[in-house]
């Protein structure tokens, strides 16, 4: 599907409209930006740098900020935003970037610290992170 052609198809009240990609973006934006619940659902804790999507699904989403990586699935049936939390273990970063492979199977993230993390899409956990620091260098500087 080529992305000047991208269309998410949204129900609302049992009608259904066409939006296309970018006026979608800008609503989502909005609402991640503004804090603004979306069917109950708080979107943003702190708040949001970013929104990545899916190569091989329209209904995925991920985003990122402030130590809130998140994979949000869109159903439109139900008109609801699922929010699914990346476990990062003892990670605490401010994401700022993510590419999602050709499979959609790992999300890489980039930090302001520099690093960069995979994450692991189906299963929603930390798959492997680097580079690797020399504590002892960075002491000594």
């Amino acid at each position: 599907m080529e992305k000047s052609k991208e269309y998410l198809s949204h129900r609302l009240n049992n009608t259904w409209c066409l939006l296309e990609d970018w006026m979608i973006i800008l609503l989502l934006f909005g609402m991640l930006l503004r804090e603004k619940p979306i069917c109950g659902h708080c979107v943003a804790l702190e708040y949001t740098n970013f929104i990545g999507f899916f190569n091989n699904s329209d209904e995925s989403i991920v985003t990122g900020g402030k130590s809130n990586p998140r994979i949000r699935i869109i159903d439109c049936k139900n008109t609801k935003l699922i929010s699914n939390e990346i476990v990062q273990g003892h990670m605490r970063r401010i994401w700022t970037t993510a590419v999602i492979d050709n499979d959609d199977k790992y999300a890489y993230y980039g930090s302001i610290a520099g690093d960069i993390v995979a994450f692991d899409i189906q299963n929603y956990y930390l798959k492997h992170y680097g580079p690797v620091k020399d504590k002892d260098k960075l002491q000594s500087q």
